[in-house]
């Protein structure tokens, strides 16, 4: 709070300081314009009477300069025609040493042309063969993986079995031997509660401690609190597991004890009523005087952040008159300066005049006086005349020169450009129809492989036992999904069930259907959302829920099952109540929130306007909550940044250099998801992980749709 106080009175104060020096400036600006209007009506009054004085002269050099201009162009067309046979001569040669020598270059260029066209080939034909024999190695590697995992899941199992079994006799050993000591035990167990009830009292007043703190943190420092959540909610949900785990294993150690004394459990229940009674009792005096201890602070805090808001004001007002002085000093120097300067250059300006008028009036004596002798002197008049020509005529050789250099180059710049486009065509038609030959060389040995692959599968299938085939597999893990019994089976399971989906039309339609030989009329699809909306924010519920909601976009992407993963009942209001508890969980790596706006925005692709999911996203209340999803991300995503940025800034490391990648325009990226069959291949994403570009997607099909 007194962070954002102070920037916001910094913010004012720094409105009025622009503000006022705005006002100043605007001030200088206007005498400025004053002054220059000035000495601009000056400085033209004198060009004025400058441009009366020359224009006599320039009338006269005109006279003369049109007579010698008559002169010259005549013998200009003499030279013409001189010079035009000339160029007709020179042209004429040089196109045949031209055409000669393209001649020449065109054989070496096909000959180059013809080499590297093969050398290309040799080349492109290796590539082909080292990226076929790469993709075949990576596809056996994967499968051999595969195949080998699920050996290895199959014998854990049967070994986890067996642990199980050597584990109940042992401790249905252990649990005879120790019958005799009922009294023995029964003191224990009784003290274990107490101990649990005050380790149960001191969690809950821990947590009451804690959200005390929490709250008054997000006065003063919301942004610290936003990035602490995830980690806290994080290290909450693995200790709440780790004590139900531990309660857990100890409610099974004595359960049978339990259950047959009566005594016990009368007993349980008396120290519960007492410990809840004292227990409010001692919540109900710590939050009161936690109440006046936080009064009392904040008070505190209150009246210090007052005194140093007064200091800090003065301060800043000092300093800024003391600033506007100082800039007052500094405009007054430079208009004085800026005067004498005027004074100083108008006083030059007239000492230079009166000294131009002298040495023109010199000039034009002296001009005079020559041109007289000029005219005297016949001779050397016709000396000048014959030196003219002379140059006259070097100048017109040497401009011919240029222009016949100038259109020979012109004309063989358009013959190689000609040439040019003629063999980019004759290599664009000969390219093309290599690749086409290419291609279809390419099909054909991709459709050879194809059958050779095609054959080997339906050889695995045929040697394949019953139990290891997809449809049986399949069965067996929606037959699971309604008689849970061990979270590592549950999630080998619904893996089973997304590799189903994701390879096979008939598993999507078989999950999509109601009821089976052993789940009864029941729908597999609800009870899937039932497993999901019973699973937690822990690590391996978050993974059911990542894979279930895997399993619902692949039947949601094939047609003949959308209708049905739309009927489910209460799907949307689901999905919805899900991504308010998984929409801070998306740092755990689940893309959880993602996968939820994917499935909306398939099943919204619907183009029927009857459509029941997409009828309950375009209400009013549902759209609101949607937008508050986007505000809410794009908040933390620009306060994200923002920190990221202010880390860089203090950081002592030097900038990243410059390179082509990151100065250029980021291309926007689309906003669709993949629609089409699992199975096929489609240029667009699965989901974006991204959890804001995912929001913004399923807003924008929404809004199309209405």
């Amino acid at each position: 709070m007194r962070q954002a106080a102070i920037k916001i009175q910094k913010t004012y104060r720094g409105f009025l300081a622009r503000q006022k020096y705005l006002q100043d400036v605007a001030k200088i600006v206007k005498c400025q314009n004053q002054v220059r209007v000035y000495l601009a009506r000056n400085q033209l009054k004198s060009l004025k009477a400058e441009r009366t004085r020359e224009l006599s002269a320039v009338k006269l050099q005109s006279w003369y300069r049109q007579r010698l201009a008559v002169r010259q162009l005549n013998v200009l067309r003499q030279q013409k025609l001189e010079t035009q046979s000339a160029v007709n001569i020179q042209a004429a040669w040089r196109g045949y040493v031209c055409l000669r020598e393209y001649k020449k270059l065109r054989v070496a260029v096909q000959v180059v042309q013809s080499r590297w066209r093969a050398t290309k080939l040799a080349r492109e034909s290796r590539q082909a063969y080292l990226e076929q024999r790469s993709a075949a190695i990576k596809f056996q590697s994967t499968w051999r993986m595969f195949y080998h995992r699920k050996q290895f899941i199959m014998y854990r199992a049967q070994v986890v079995m067996c642990q199980a079994l050597v584990r109940r006799y042992q401790a249905r050993k252990q649990f005879l031997k120790t019958k005799s000591t009922a009294l023995a035990i029964q003191q224990t167990f009784r003290a274990n509660r107490l101990r649990d009830s005050a380790r149960d009292q001191f969690l809950n007043i821990k947590g009451a401690a804690v959200k005390i703190q929490s709250v008054f943190r997000m006065i003063i420092a919301r942004r610290n609190y936003l990035k602490l959540q995830a980690s806290a909610v994080k290290i909450q949900a693995a200790y709440r597991g780790h004590v139900a785990v531990q309660r857990y294993a100890n409610l099974r150690n004595a359960a049978l004890t339990v259950q047959r004394q009566r005594r016990a459990k009368l007993a349980g229940q008396v120290v519960r009523e007492e410990y809840l009674r004292k227990r409010r009792a001692a919540i109900a005096i710590q939050r009161i005087w936690r109440g006046s201890v936080c009064r009392w602070q904040y008070q505190r805090i209150q009246d210090a952040t007052l005194t140093l808001q007064a200091f800090t004001r003065g301060w800043i007002a000092r300093r800024f008159v003391k600033r506007k002085r100082a800039a007052l000093d500094v405009i007054q120097k430079t208009l004085r300066n800026y005067r004498a300067m005027v004074r100083t250059r108008d006083e030059f300006m007239r000492k230079r005049q009166r000294i131009v008028s002298v040495q023109r009036l010199a000039r034009g004596y002296l001009a005079r006086r020559r041109h007289k002798q000029l005219q005297e002197d016949a001779a050397y008049r016709e000396q000048l005349r014959q030196e003219y020509l002379r140059q006259l005529e070097v100048r017109r050789n040497e401009a011919s020169v240029v222009i016949v250099r100038a259109i020979r180059t012109c004309i063989v710049k358009k013959r190689i450009v000609k040439r040019v486009k003629a063999t980019v065509v004759i290599q664009k038609f000969w390219r093309g129809y290599k690749a086409r030959e290419q291609l279809k060389e390419k099909w054909r040995e991709m459709t050879a492989k194809l059958a050779e692959i095609r054959n080997r599968l339906e050889e695995a299938t045929a040697s394949a036992l019953p139990e290891q085939r997809l449809g049986v597999r399949t069965a067996n893990a929606i037959d699971y999904l309604f008689h849970i019994r061990d979270m590592s089976q549950l999630i080998h399971a619904v893996k089973t069930l997304d590799t189903a989906t994701r390879l096979s039309e008939d598993c999507c339609i078989a999950l999509s259907v109601d009821g089976n030989v052993s789940s009864g009329n029941k729908n597999p699809m609800a009870e899937l959302l039932n497993l999901i909306n019973r699973c937690n924010r822990s690590v391996p519920h978050m993974e059911v829920v990542s894979i279930s909601l895997d399993i619902l976009i692949n039947i949601s992407r094939v047609p003949a099952t959308r209708q049905h993963v739309a009927h489910i009942p209460g799907l949307v209001a689901s999905l919805l109540q899900l991504m308010v508890v998984f929409r801070a969980a998306h740092s755990a790596g689940t893309d959880i929130f993602s996968k939820i706006c994917a499935l909306l925005q398939i099943l919204s692709m619907n183009v029927d306007d009857s459509d029941k999911v997409k009828s309950e996203l375009l209400t009013v209340t549902t759209m609101r909550k949607l937008q508050d999803h986007k505000t809410l991300l794009s908040t933390k995503a620009k306060m994200k940044e923002q920190g990221r940025q202010r880390a860089k800034s203090f950081s002592v490391a030097p900038p990243p250099l410059p390179s082509a990648t990151n100065q250029g325009k980021k291309r926007k990226g689309s906003s669709s998801v993949a629609s089409s069959q699992p199975w096929s291949l489609d240029p667009h994403p699965r989901y974006h992980e991204d959890p804001v570009t995912a929001i913004s997607a399923l807003l924008h099909e929404l809004q199309r749709a209405n």
